[in-house]
């Protein structure tokens, strides 16, 4: 005898070997379950749907397609903060890495020396401007 007949995976359509379930009780019986199954289910009442059921179902179809503006504001709402954050942590970054480097030292302060040649005052940022200011055949004719 071969093999029994898968009768919970047959479905209607699919071709039944007869002659088997002739020859096979326990495959006559489980057909005849599936029968009887089949029968009783084909009697009972179809549910009425749950109270609302297709208005829910819209609502939640048009909820779901959501316009792109609202999953950009979605996504900005999530990614802000992080990158907030990061911003500030390079700003102190920043400002701790330029509060420790050294205030620059003239080299003949290192020697104890004055700080510019004998005899030449220092210049303000006033005597720039106003050099600056000056037509060119004026200044140059000061340095001769």
């Amino acid at each position: 005898m071969k093999d029994h007949i898968p009768i919970w995976e047959w479905e209607p359509g699919d071709p039944l070997d007869e002659a088997h379930l002739e020859q096979c009780p326990q495959c006559r019986r489980q057909w005849e379950s599936r029968r009887y199954l089949d029968f009783q289910a084909s009697l009972a009442p179809e549910p009425d749907p749950a109270p609302f059921f297709a208005s829910r179902v819209a609502h939640r179809a048009v909820s779901e397609a959501t316009p792109i503006w609202l999953w950009l504001e979605k996504v900005a709402r999530k990614t802000i903060p992080v990158f907030a954050t990061l911003a500030l942590i390079a700003v102190l970054g920043l400002l701790l890495s330029n509060s420790r480097q050294p205030e620059p030292v003239e080299y003949a302060e290192l020697l104890g020396e004055p700080a510019g040649p004998a005899g030449v005052e220092e210049l303000t940022l006033d005597d720039v401007i106003y050099s600056l200011s000056l037509p060119l055949e004026e200044s140059s004719g000061e340095n001769q």
